[in-house]
């Protein structure tokens, strides 16, 4: 009784019983004349107006057997063909209707032909079939209901509902009502667990209609799936066709492909004969936005009572962070393996080089190259220790003066502008606010620019050191009068470990961490870091710090003709 379909058959099976038990009871009326007082009412209405005009017409005839069959059971059959495809209360209204259409068929049969029709038969046909289908029909559905309820109880999850004691209709009712509101508190429950899974996620039926999504999909794809959660499924009135994984996934990723072909084999396993997938067969495919953020598109077949696929449940999972850890572990091993064991290497060979007394370096100018060496070593390693802790999630931030730590910066490389005969000047505007910042790794930022600028710059020529406040932020600019950085060069500027001057071998070394530090603390700070420069006319490089702590959208666009560091680097 639990199948639908098992339930309809054994509906057919009573019907049709019962319209042949129903025959017989009229079959045995006719026989044992159980209706003749009904048909002899009848002809006193039908009959006695007419007995004078009969006689002179030569009387009144009954109709033959087949006639009388034939008119008694076609309305009884279709009174019972209607029971079964209405409602109880189209079915007795078609009952009625055709019991009053026996009568008036009778009654006009004399008024018109002189014909006597006995329509009792067919009303006791139709009288019986309506009350016993319904009584069988309730029966029927009491038990349906009940068996429901029951199994329904058994489900996990669900607390077991009491059975009524009397089975009668309104003891069903209440326990399917309770049970639907189970169903209801468990719908939610779901929907509320979907919603606070940490990745966006969907779900979808098997031809890839969102059916569900959570606040973190809408949120990446708002123009997609605004209002999907909304949208009544049975309505489709708006000549709108419902959002689908597929428009998804083009409207997310600039390069679909690989997602639409990992939801095509996807689909595959949700056709009835498909094997059986579970989710760790599935690693998913990596996408990237055009902003190149990284999702893991993963998705798992969901499957209904009978065990037939019904759906998927698709996930966008963000691994730019795994993926960020990992270029920073590529990154590390490379300085490990590459810049810091280099010089150490250079050490040896020239340790391996004094012990042969014909090859052997003049004491000073052994010094000397250790001594660089190693200078450059414990360089390259402040350089990575003042990234970490740049990258590092606790930082204290204080409220600082700007103008002074600039000053602290540029003190600090008075020595190395003296010695290249550059001179320092400073510009700063005196109204700047003061910030909350880390003043140490602040300075140190704006010294890697000072550096920079006296390094790279032409000796003779000013470096020019500026504070001023723009619409929402405050820039330090650090510009100078060197060769300038080509254009197709300033993307590599904020990576690191890339040095633009490494192709032409020529100009200072550096740990190719400076800028890229620089980068890093103007974005903890909430700002960010440009560039401005063409080869041949100096580069001016500029911190943008947020007044409020939020850079407005106006700042990235403060200083024309300037790079962005933060969305030209490719980390």
């Amino acid at each position: 009784m639990h199948d639908p379909a098992r339930f309809r058959q054994r509906t057919l099976l009573e019907w049709g019983l019962l319209v042949a038990v129903v025959t017989l009871a009229m079959a045995a009326s006719v026989r044992f004349n159980w209706s003749a007082r009904v048909d002899l009412a009848i002809m006193d209405v039908a009959i006695v107006p007419r007995l004078h005009a009969a006689e002179e017409d030569g009387g009144i005839e009954t109709v033959g057997a087949l006639w009388f069959w034939c008119g008694t059971l076609v309305p009884v059959w279709l009174a019972a063909f209607a029971a079964l495809r209405l409602t109880p209360r189209g079915a007795l209204i078609s009952t009625m209707v055709l019991m009053g259409a026996l009568v008036g068929a009778s009654v006009a049969a004399v008024a018109i032909a002189d014909v006597w029709f006995a329509p009792a038969t067919g009303l006791l046909g139709c009288l019986l079939f309506y009350p016993l289908w319904s009584w069988r029909r309730q029966e029927a559905a009491l038990r349906f209901l009940s068996a429901e309820v029951e199994r329904l109880s058994r489900e996990p999850g669900l607390h077991p509902v009491r059975q009524s004691h009397d089975r009668t209709l309104d003891g069903s009712m209440q326990a399917v009502y309770g049970m639907t509101a189970q169903l209801r508190d468990m719908r939610r429950f779901l929907a509320d667990g979907l919603e606070s899974l940490p990745e966006a996620t969907v779900i979808c039926d098997a031809d890839g209609v969102i059916l569900v999504a959570n606040r973190r999909a809408v949120a990446l794809v708002p123009a997609v799936l605004s209002g999907v959660n909304a949208r009544d499924p049975r309505d489709s009135g708006d000549g709108l066709d419902p959002p689908a994984l597929p428009d998804v996934i083009e409207s997310l990723f600039p390069v679909p492909g690989p997602g639409l072909a990992y939801w095509d084999a996807l689909c595959a396993t949700l056709e009835d004969h498909a094997p059986v997938v579970s989710s760790a067969d599935s690693q998913g495919v990596e996408l990237a936005t055009e902003s190149d953020r990284r999702y893991l598109l993963h998705g798992a077949p969901l499957h209904g009572e009978s065990g037939r696929p019904a759906g998927a449940i698709v996930s966008f999972i963000d691994i730019t962070a795994v993926r960020r850890a990992e270029r920073q572990r590529e990154q590390t091993m490379h300085f490990l393996s590459h810049d810091m064991r280099s010089p150490q290497a250079s050490i040896l060979a020239l340790i391996d080089l004094q012990s042969r007394p014909d090859r052997a370096l003049p004491e000073p100018v052994l010094l000397a190259r250790i001594g660089e060496l190693a200078h450059r070593t414990l360089a390259l390693a402040d350089d990575f220790i003042r990234l970490a802790q740049a990258e590092s999630q606790t930082l204290s931030f204080t409220p600082a003066d700007l103008q002074g730590l600039i000053l602290d910066a540029t003190d600090e490389l008075w020595a190395l502008a003296k010695t290249r005969g550059v001179e320092l000047r400073l510009d700063l505007e005196p109204d700047c606010p003061p910030l909350r910042v880390v003043p140490a790794l602040l300075v140190r930022a704006i010294a890697n620019l000072v550096s920079n600028a006296i390094k790279f710059g032409p000796s003779g020529h000013p470096v020019t050191v500026r504070l001023r406040r723009g619409r929402g932020h405050v820039a330090i600019e650090v510009a100078d009068e060197g060769p300038g950085i080509a254009r197709a060069d300033q993307g590599r500027l904020f990576r690191p470990f890339s040095r633009v001057n490494d192709a032409g071998g020529e100009g200072p070394s550096g740990s190719g961490l400076g800028l890229v530090f620089v980068k890093t603390v103007a974005e903890r700070h909430g700002g960010r870091i440009t560039v401005n420069s063409d080869v041949g006319r100096g580069a001016t490089f500029a911190i943008l710090l947020p007044v409020r702590g939020v850079a407005t959208p106006n700042d990235a666009c403060a200083i024309d003709g300037q790079t962005d560091g933060h969305t030209d680097t490719v980390n």
